[in-house]
């Protein structure tokens, strides 16, 4: 047997190998963690989110998102404009959650005329995905969010796309800005966004929220890197979900391929290749991010503004009424002033 064949058998082995042991390898049970330092106080107390509305992606999945113009059709611009949008807002989700916590922001834009907005529930989530916590391919996800666009497209005139994201949703749109679909968008809101657990603008464990088997993850990232994908799969973060958010909706943990996703792949180099005007808003309250470091570390790279809002925590930054302003002066079209909402 020559060298190159012992030494691929030998790679192959170790890959292996590898393999079996990460399957073996328990990831941490986030139930039995230290509690989040993360409030949920209200977070699920009345809601009253925008019944679900589906659409098909390129491969053929159907998917979940929430309409909220069709939702309120006296809004504002509905009543006056009807479906003639001509900006459309996309809002994405935090980790471990779904669309539903983010329907008092889109209301609030609705109200003010700010925009068409939708939430979708990101695949791998909501009520009834394929699989919880995972996708087939770590770009499915930005597939996903020009496959929603060009589906509201085919409804209503789009002339601008702004995509909204909080927390990992935040980093799954660093991840777009900075990638090949960023000619899918236009502009971006960054509520609190997660930029990765090596970002200065993340606490450790983000404040006791996640819980990461950082060894699997490593391990997994060499595999990738030869070729080997058949761990890709496997769970490598799991969420101090509290019991009052742990329903049929919950993604209690991610895979690695879904960790990744929700993540920029350099959060500097994501940053400074986005085009468009960046807003990012974070609370000075928040348990999860270290947001001294937006201004400090973000803001150079960007083409907009970043501010820290006073006495709002991690969820609160998306039903604070000061951020709704913010995010509908950002939103709203120069030509048509943001009324002084309700």
């Amino acid at each position: 047997m020559s060298k190159g064949l012992i030494i691929t058998a030998g790679a192959l082995f170790l890959a292996v190998a590898a393999v079996t042991w990460l399957w073996r390898w328990p990831v941490p049970d986030a139930v039995s963690q230290p509690s989040s330092r993360m409030n949920f106080d209200g977070v699920t107390e009345g809601l009253s989110p925008a019944p679900l509305s589906h659409y098909t992606a390129r491969d053929g999945t159907r998917l979940d998102y929430r309409d909220y113009d069709v939702d309120d059709p006296t809004a504002p611009q509905a009543a006056a404009t009807g479906t003639t949008a001509k900006t459309l807002a996309i809002i994405l989700h935090g980790s471990g959650s779904d669309s539903r916590y983010l329907g008092p922001l889109a209301r609030k834009l609705v109200e003010q005329g700010a925009a068409h907005v939708v939430t979708p529930d990101i695949r791998g989530h909501g009520r009834d995905p394929k699989r919880r916590g995972d996708v087939d391919a770590v770009a499915q996800p930005q597939r996903d969010i020009v496959d929603l666009i060009e589906h509201v497209r085919q409804r209503q005139r789009v002339e601008r796309v702004v995509l909204i994201g909080h927390s990992s949703g935040g980093g799954l749109a660093v991840r777009t800005g900075g990638g090949r679909f960023a000619e899918a968008i236009d502009d971006y809101v960054l509520l609190a966004p997660y930029l990765g657990h090596d970002a200065p603008t993340t606490r450790q464990k983000a404040g006791g929220w996640a819980q990461a088997n950082v060894g699997r993850i490593v391990l997994i990232g060499l595999l990738e890197k030869l070729g080997v994908h058949a761990a890709s799969g496997a769970k490598v973060v799991r969420f101090n979900l509290p019991q009052s958010m742990r329903d049929e909706y919950a993604t209690p943990a991610y895979s690695y391929r879904m960790q990744q996703a929700m993540a920029p792949r350099d959060w500097q180099r994501d940053l400074a290749a986005i085009s468009g005007r960046v807003l990012l808003l974070a609370g000075a309250n928040d348990e999860s991010m270290r947001v001294g470091q937006y201004r400090e570390s973000v803001a150079p790279l960007i083409d907009g503004e970043v501010d820290v809002l006073g006495n709002i925590a991690h969820l609160d930054i998306v039903r604070a009424e000061l951020t709704a302003i913010r995010v509908a002066q950002f939103v709203q079209p120069p030509e048509a002033p943001v009324s002084a909402g309700k």
